[in-house]
């Protein structure tokens, strides 16, 4: 047929104008009844709006859980968070030498002598008798104390009333009031009936030795605290066969502080100190990642009715890899990401470095995990949903709005309009 001049539409090869449509028989009554009878939803109204909501709801949970997903490998790849920063230390003497290591500390190994152990000094007064009549003579008596380089004076008065406890309390009270670094305490023998003070250092190393002398009056001389039972000792240690060095503490830092030993006591042959990747913390956070793909993945089973199944095959195309295989990472017959952690073990020990490239590069595991994830935020909501649910192939025809679309049939509509 073809539209002639008069806008009446004719027959091909004809210049008569088609008839009304009567009678009906000569058109197909399928056609005939979709263009007069009134259109019907192949779904109640109510029926189609419930499965629109329960798509809506089926995409914003996958959304929801695919940011919680990404959150957890940006932990595994950040900087500061990423498990591959954090240290494990391994020794062949943990009673000589302890170790820490900071995140991102070098992964080394070093082999640690220690000469000797620094000590702090230490003074042991004379035992008195605790209720006997104070041996420092009642008056006020000065003494000094020189430590680290440094001369205090200090000062304190005794009554004829005393007792040796008593004056011994002003002599120790007048010692640790002064914050000299050195402190000062009464140690009593009950047993015995008798009292002494003793002073030690706060800190080990001989730049902390001290020592004390009366000024006016007998407090140090008659207390017996001038008397060094303990002298103050330097640690003395080597590294990987290197010099001796002669320090203060037992505790040293070493790689910009991010290492920290702590010398207990002389060793009689090397310690060997091994700071490596902490490979439990890196397998923990492989596993809090295959926990959420795996929440992924049973909601999917759970939606799959209003889901695109190209959601849970792109993720689970991330997981899946020759990478992922050879570090233990596998999905069971049930469908679950599962790491067998001896594999992932054995691979960092093996070569730590080619693991990490492996999982943790731009190219590597978790960004494509990354990148599959990010796809789906990007995607509208109407291409995350089920294209074979019979409701939503109306909404997904036509999405501006969430009203159903109804096709109106293209065959049996006619015109016989004159212009």
């Amino acid at each position: 047929m073809i539209i002639g001049p008069n806008r009446s539409i004719r027959r091909l090869r004809s210049s008569d104008p088609v008839q009304s449509v009567a009678p009906y028989a000569h058109y197909p009554h399928r056609e005939e009844q979709a263009m007069l009878s009134p259109l019907e939803n192949p779904l109640p109204l109510g029926t189609w709006s419930k499965t629109a909501k329960a798509a809506a709801d089926s995409v914003h949970q996958w959304l929801q859980g695919s940011h919680e997903t990404s959150v957890a490998v940006s932990r595994f790849l950040g900087s500061s968070t990423s498990a591959w920063e954090q240290r494990s230390i391994s020794s062949s003497s943990g009673e000589a030498v302890t170790v820490q290591a900071a995140k991102g500390a070098t992964r080394k190994t070093y082999e640690v002598e220690v000469g000797s152990i620094a000590v702090s000094q230490r003074n042991e007064g004379y035992e008195l008798a605790k209720a006997a009549g104070s041996l420092i003579e009642p008056g006020t008596h000065h003494f000094s104390v020189l430590t680290a380089g440094s001369l205090t004076d200090l000062s304190l008065t005794v009554t004829e009333k005393d007792t040796n406890a008593q004056a011994l309390v002003k002599l120790r009270d007048a010692v640790n009031q002064a914050r000299l670094g050195i402190t000062a305490v009464i140690r009593e023998d009950a047993a015995a009936g008798t009292v002494r003070l003793a002073l030690e250092s706060n800190l080990t190393g001989t730049g902390y030795a001290f020592s004390l002398a009366d000024l006016s009056g007998n407090a140090v001389a008659a207390s017996g605290i001038g008397k060094v039972s303990n002298t103050a000792e330097n640690a003395s240690y080597r590294i990987n066969n290197s010099v001796f060095k002669s320090v203060q503490s037992n505790t040293v830092t070493l790689d910009k502080g991010k290492v920290t030993m702590t010398f207990h006591h002389p060793t009689s042959a090397p310690v060997r100190l091994q700071v490596e990747v902490d490979a439990g913390a890196v397998a923990q956070q492989i596993r809090s990642v295959l926990g959420q793909v795996n929440e992924l993945n049973r909601m999917y089973n759970t939606m799959s009715t209003y889901l695109h199944p190209g959601l849970n095959r792109s993720l689970n195309e991330a997981v899946s890899s020759s990478i992922a295989a050879r570090v233990g990472i596998s999905r069971s017959l049930s469908g679950e990401w599962r790491l067998e952690e001896d594999k992932l073990l054995y691979a960092i020990a093996d070569n730590a470095d080619r693991v990490k490239r492996e999982l943790h590069s731009s190219e590597g595991w978790a960004y494509s995990i990354r990148a599959a994830l990010g796809q789906f935020e990007q995607l509208p909501a109407e291409a995350m949903m089920n294209p074979d649910t019979q409701a939503m192939q109306q909404y997904t025809i036509y999405h501006p709005t969430m009203q159903p679309y109804r096709p109106i049939p293209a065959s049996g509509w006619f015109m016989n309009e004159k212009g």
